[in-house]
């Protein structure tokens, strides 16, 4: 039972590193990255699509997440800190959105 504990840890070692900034904006913005990607996960166990379209599903979220993240590193956080965090849920959101409509299968 040791292991979960280093690692949560170490990931709350790491959020504040990621930000490049200090204090509870820094974090925040962290805490958004952390629930989308565990809300992400929860929603795909519960769709019903098949293994492979799973898979594209989170394939697409994660490349929408890393562009996120290349896209939010360029700007001044404090001066961008809302567009910082409405980027970081909605632009991943609607990649994966998007994809699951062309995805699901016809009713």
């Amino acid at each position: 039972m040791k292991t979960p504990k280093i690692t949560l840890s170490i990931i709350f070692l790491i959020l504040p590193l990621l930000a490049s900034a200090h204090g509870e904006e820094a974090l925040l913005t962290g805490f958004i990255y952390v629930v989308s990607v565990i809300v992400f996960f929860i929603s795909l166990i519960f769709i019903n699509l098949p293994g492979k379209s799973k898979g594209l599903l989170a394939l697409s979220y994660f490349g929408a997440f890393v562009v996120t993240v290349i896209i939010v590193n360029s700007m001044p956080f404090m001066d961008h800190m809302a567009l910082i965090n409405l980027i970081s849920v909605f632009l991943p959101a609607a990649v994966v959105a998007c994809v699951y409509h062309r995805l699901k299968p016809a009713s």
